[in-house]
């Protein structure tokens, strides 16, 4: 699981660059590129709803991560198995 920082999209990001955040679209290709089947993107713009959120978050065809927007006050348990950590929402 990777769980990272989705400021902004890809058309926001050039205006911001410097402000120290990511783009969902950097975050979804650091997953894919090592390989990780789930990623938890937080620390959303907090003018956007989460209806905007939603709408933002890929479809299965455009990730191969499982992608999943974190909600304020969302708690995510992760539970030890034999070789691997499973997480639980």
């Amino acid at each position: 699981m990777l769980i990272h920082d989705a400021q902004y999209t890809a058309e926001e990001y050039p205006e911001r660059r410097t402000f120290g955040h990511s783009t969902i679209d950097y975050a979804l290709g650091l997953a894919e590129a090592a390989g990780v089947g789930r990623v938890v993107l937080f620390h959303h713009d907090p003018l956007r709803s989460d209806d905007e959120l939603d709408l933002m978050t890929p479809s299965p065809a455009l990730s191969t991560a499982d992608v999943t927007v974190a909600r304020e006050e969302q708690t995510i348990r992760l539970e030890a198995g034999s070789n691997f950590v499973r997480p639980t929402f």
